[in-house]
């Protein structure tokens, strides 16, 4: 079990640094419904900060959120997160075949056109699996980033 403490001072730190109009992803309704982000996205919203603490490494679509976060981001905001993320490399693909699914945060956000300012990876040992996770900053990339149709066409 990860040390909640750890976790703990690592979320007040990033919610502390996000300023300007914030847009917590982890915020939900008195009805308990979680925060629209293709709503927001319909009505042209923009956010300074936006802040997701294990939120977007559980839904149930990553990339698509990625990509409304994305367009969320004012052109000076940022994106600060503490997601739980895949292992890189060999060992990350076999413990995605027999465990939970588990995504590459960072790769989901550059798919989504974001650059990370920092990122750290933070790995929690633990003796059935041991676990990753990232912590840092995204914000839009200045250039949006190219598809695979477009590079085929170049």
């Amino acid at each position: 079990m990860p040390d909640l403490s750890f976790f703990g001072s690592r979320e007040r730190n990033l919610r502390a640094r996000a300023r300007g109009r914030v847009l917590d992803l982890g915020h939900r309704d008195r009805d308990g419904t979680r925060v629209d982000l293709e709503e927001l996205v319909r009505a042209a919203a923009t956010f300074d900060s936006i802040v997701s603490i294990f939120q977007l490494s559980s839904s149930r679509h990553p990339l698509r959120e990625a990509r409304y976060i994305e367009q969320l981001i004012a052109d000076d905001g940022e994106f600060l997160f503490l997601e739980a993320t895949a292992t890189p490399g060999l060992i990350g693909s076999l413990q995605r075949t027999v465990g939970p699914p588990s995504y590459d945060i960072p790769a989901l956000l550059r798919e989504a056109g974001m650059c990370m300012s920092d990122c750290d990876r933070i790995t929690v040992a633990n003796p059935l699996r041991p676990r990753m996770y990232v912590e840092g900053a995204a914000f839009r990339a200045l250039q949006p980033t190219r598809t695979d149709t477009e590079m085929s066409e170049t």
